[in-house]
């Protein structure tokens, strides 16, 4: 037995997509359950779960306190099953994608930590611009279809890992203060919880065959959404790296003075890029300027996290 678990928030215009889609997965040997946790939704989400409850294996739950992370720590407590697989309410996985990572859960009992391909369903051809100059894998979590093989646990992305639940039982859970909540967006919830169960010695495996598709909305096309992106990658970039002690770039991280000085540099030279005719290089540069200043709110957000627990502290754990 395995457990899917999904959040979903407003997820009405790409739910209907993902639960049709799992109606026609192959059923892996031991079976399997949906566990759909509704973070809140104000759209119609409701009545879509509804639409599918003699369809799927599912069970619903409702988790008010806004954050993805809350969630799942929710679902968490809801599994069954040897095997947790998570993906998101905007993925469409192949027939055989739960049979793919039963099989390389099963024939692999070393390995605690499971990914799989996650390609792009886009909604039309992107732009040259958008596959010559946007990084696709932390703008749309998008992992190419590589070998079979082991792999670093911050090479399995969210809409498609699985991991024993095993692990889980006593192991970590996702830290709150982290990742999506209500409108407000901050990346490296799922990166941060799978660099600490590999600190408890957890491995990780990528099944080649296992994939998914990742729907990508128009919006999502667009350099505004894009460069939003950046600040919310940089931003966790940087949290992750001071938090876990890796570095960005093959440098240090830098401090929030450094950050700044390199955020005007990159100011400048937007200024003398727009006066080019060709737009791409000035997409690169409003790139490395939003990567600037993710990075600095970043900065301020970690100092506040160890004022606060520094004040904790004082005050004897109040």
């Amino acid at each position: 037995m395995l457990t899917v678990l999904i959040a979903t928030y407003n997820g009405a215009d790409t739910l209907p997509r993902t639960l049709a889609a799992l109606c026609e997965l192959e059923e892996p040997d031991s079976g399997w359950r949906l566990l759909l946790v509704d973070n809140g939704s104000e759209d119609g989400t409701r009545e879509v779960i509804d639409t599918y409850r003699q369809r799927l294996p599912l069970t619903h739950l409702f988790e008010p306190r806004p954050g993805k992370c809350r969630a799942l720590n929710a679902g968490l407590e809801r599994i069954e099953g040897d095997l947790v697989v998570f993906t998101d309410d905007d993925v469409i996985p192949e027939v055989d994608w739960l049979c793919q990572l039963r099989r390389c859960a099963d024939e692999r009992p070393e390995y605690s930590i499971f990914g799989g391909p996650v390609l792009p369903l886009w909604p039309s051809e992107p732009a040259e611009w958008i596959t010559e100059w946007v990084p696709l894998s932390p703008v749309y979590s998008l992992l190419p279809r590589d070998e079979s093989g082991p792999r670093e646990p911050r090479r399995v992305f969210g809409p498609n890992m699985a991991i024993r639940s095993e692990a889980l039982r006593s192991g970590p859970r996702f830290d709150e203060s982290l990742g999506p909540s209500g409108s407000r967006y901050s990346q490296g919830d799922e990166t941060d919880f799978l660099i600490r169960l590999s600190a408890a010695g957890h491995r990780a495996w990528f099944c080649r065959e296992a994939a998914v598709r990742h729907i990508i909305k128009p919006i999502q096309l667009t350099e505004r959404w894009i460069l939003e992106k950046a600040a919310h990658f940089a931003r966790s970039e940087y949290v992750l790296a001071s938090r876990h002690g890796f570095r960005i770039d093959g440098s240090a991280a830098a401090g929030l003075y450094g950050t700044h000085k390199a955020w005007l540099t990159d100011s400048l030279r937007t200024v003398f890029a727009r006066l080019s005719e060709t737009t791409e290089p000035g997409f690169g540069v409003r790139w490395e300027r939003r990567l600037s200043r993710g990075r600095a709110q970043g900065a301020r957000w970690l100092a506040k996290q160890k004022a606060t627990a520094a004040f904790r502290r004082d005050r004897g754990g109040v």
